[in-house]
């Protein structure tokens, strides 16, 4: 149980999961334009339209990201989940196991 919660804190920073969130709607790698005022209203325009793309830009990245992470952190707690079921019944299909052998071994 607890190698599986160490690879789950493992992932999720390694995909830095909460970073992403905290940062989703930021423009991607800083990327952006400063508004420097020149004649007429084409250098605003400019500079709103560069930004919004950049900010898309990060949007669309972070999320795929995101769901590359929780799909890899969901994948850890239900592989994990199955490798602590077998576990506890590998005994089981051990003993069931012998008894078989012996089965066809008296046959």
């Amino acid at each position: 149980m607890i190698i599986v919660k160490n690879i789950f804190l493992f992932i999720f920073d390694f995909f830095s999961i909460y970073l992403l969130i905290v940062t989703l709607f930021s423009p991607w790698r800083r990327l952006g334009e400063e508004y420097v005022p020149r004649s007429g209203m084409s250098a605003l325009l400019e500079t709103i339209f560069i930004n919004t793309m950049m900010r898309l830009v990060g949007v669309v990245l972070r999320l795929i990201l995101l769901i590359a992470g929780s799909i890899a952190c969901l994948s850890i707690v239900f592989v994990g989940g199955v490798a602590i079921l077998l576990w506890f019944i590998w005994p089981f299909v051990i003993f069931a196991l012998i008894l078989n052998g012996f089965y066809y071994i008296l046959r």
